[in-house]
């Protein structure tokens, strides 16, 4: 079976077959038309924006998160993705307020700013 099919199989099939699930960021990432690689799955946790760049940079392979534009080029490749409800944090800081950094809510793709402590996921870039 073809890697293509098999992926098909376990998107069909996760629910029945937890061993299809991806292991985050690791397995099935996707290339973006710019050439950016996104992360299949997304952090296995809620967390700060600090916390979230730091989950990124401890990935092996060069993961970063992404900034706010790429944060958005993540949401234009979500067909291709891990499903998820979730909000998702950029690394760009709101200008002006150190407090704040940008995210992108996933159910409608709008950018959106948040107090950096706030709890949310990382899906990281390359």
């Amino acid at each position: 079976m073809n890697s293509k099919v098999a992926r098909l199989a376990c998107v069909l099939l996760q629910s029945v077959f937890a061993a299809c699930a991806p292991e985050v960021g690791t397995e099935a990432d996707v290339r973006d038309a710019s050439g950016l690689i996104i992360q299949y799955g997304y952090s296995p946790d809620e967390q700060s924006q600090a916390e979230s760049i730091a989950y990124c940079a401890s990935l092996p392979g060069g993961w970063r998160l992404p900034s706010e534009d790429e944060a958005i080029l993540v949401y234009d490749n979500r067909a291709n993705l891990e499903p998820s409800p979730s909000w998702f944090w950029s690394s760009s800081p709101v200008s002006g307020s150190p407090s704040l950094g940008w995210g992108v809510y996933y159910p409608r793709g709008s950018r959106s700013f948040s107090n950096i402590n706030f709890a949310s996921r990382a899906r990281c870039v390359r």
